[in-house]
């Protein structure tokens, strides 16, 4: 499996989830145009991402994955390994379903409420999910979940409040978090996009 690209289709998976959403907010007034292309953009970020989680459940390697964030002391580090590729691959088998029905369910999608949005937050979801099950730190997983349930609330349009409300009980829970003292390692300086396959 050291033919297959873990790391692009990775992170390919996920630039066609952000495709998928940017373009529900830019087409937002086209629905016919919005619904076809955010439908094959979250089809095709599914089908990366379940190829790219197969793969490392198959390889005998672990694949890091560190992206820096310009804070200090922070980075966005995924770890691709078996036990939380699969995860990911039923993540990718549920989004690729719920993709290909949202090409019909959409069409039916009440007009006076905003497409664009509705598919924009689902995209959203689908990243923060994605990046949950991979987030190689804890300052990485509390961001991925903090906008998961931010964004789980927000496609309920009916009560777009309880966004907020859900982000600022979220935010309490986690403030356990503040006991802890965290000290930087020796990575955490790095720079520069670094991808690395690490031998079990």
């Amino acid at each position: 499996m050291n033919q297959i690209p873990i790391s692009g289709l990775f992170l390919g998976g996920l630039t066609s989830y952000a495709a998928a959403g940017l373009f529900g907010l830019a087409a937002y007034q086209h629905r016919r145009a919005t619904r076809y292309v955010f439908c094959w953009f979250a089809c095709l970020g599914a089908l990366l991402e379940g190829i790219a989680s197969l793969a490392a459940i198959l390889d005998a390697h672990e694949t890091l994955i560190s992206i820096p964030s310009g804070v200090p002391f922070l980075q966005y580090t995924f770890r691709l390994d078996p036990m939380s590729c699969y995860f990911s691959l039923a993540l990718a088998v549920v989004s690729l379903a719920v993709s290909v029905y949202s090409l019909g369910y959409l069409d039916g999608f009440d007009v006076r409420k905003p497409l664009g949005i509705f598919c924009f937050f689902y995209s959203l979801l689908l990243i923060s999910l994605t990046v949950v099950f991979t987030a190689s730190n804890a300052f990485l997983f509390l961001i991925a979940w903090e906008v998961m349930a931010t964004t789980t609330n927000g496609m309920k349009a009916e009560v777009p409040e309880f966004s907020f409300l859900s982000c600022r009980m979220s935010v309490r829970g986690h403030s356990w978090w503040d006991s802890f003292s965290w000290e930087p390692g020796p990575e955490a300086s790095t720079s520069t996009l670094s991808i690395s396959s690490v031998q079990r």
